[in-house]
């Protein structure tokens, strides 16, 4: 009796690992196409219901976010699907163009070449020139203005109608533009009251 516990205890871990497990499950059944898969195909998201989704089906998914935007981000029962839940079963080529497309859709106004045979997009860091309100593009060397991202130009934005409204009405009444933020500032009371 002692013998045999003896060998259980000294048993080897690859000797244990050769022996079946019944609780490991041994597939995964994905949600979107509704198959039985084997385990090491699946991924369980962090959704309400712990659903779990097939190599095929999230790279499907994330192939279609990099092309519409409608679908950003990546989702399931309403809650995000992080890369690094599924980034093992995506292709690499596919999680590296995804890191990238995510870094430009969490970007708020984001700027790309006005040029439509350019259109690439500017990083935030290195989008804005602060003096002149324009983003140079690597690609094509073409410049943008930032603010109604139309190819750069002096002024303001002729196609901002209620801009125009606004500029008018500020000329009016002899506002004055600040020349470092481009905020329209007016004499309050007397004695240089800026309101």
């Amino acid at each position: 009796d002692d013998d045999s516990d003896a060998e259980t205890i000294a048993e080897s871990s690859a000797w244990a690992a050769s022996r079946p497990h019944n609780d490991r499950p041994k597939t995964g059944h994905c949600v979107a196409c509704r198959d039985d898969k084997d385990f090491f195909d699946v991924a369980r998201v962090p959704c309400k219901n712990k659903h779990e989704h097939c190599r095929e089906c999230l790279a499907e998914l994330f192939r279609l976010f990099l092309t519409d935007e409608s679908l950003f981000p990546p989702r399931c029962d309403r809650a995000e699907i992080p890369l690094n839940y599924v980034r093992i079963l995506l292709p690499p080529h596919l999680a590296k163009d995804f890191e990238a497309k995510y870094q430009e859709l969490s970007t708020a106004n984001r700027v790309h070449c006005h040029d439509p045979n350019c259109a690439a997009w500017r990083y935030p860091k290195s989008m804005v020139n602060d003096d002149s309100n324009t983003s140079t593009c690597p690609e094509c060397d073409k410049t943008t203005y930032a603010m109604c991202k139309a190819p750069s130009h002096s002024g303001d934005c002729p196609e901002e109608e209620s801009l125009q409204q606004f500029v008018s009405i500020a000329n009016a009444e002899e506002w004055q533009r600040c020349s470092e933020c481009k905020r329209f500032v007016g004499l309050n009371t007397g004695f240089h009251h800026i309101g």
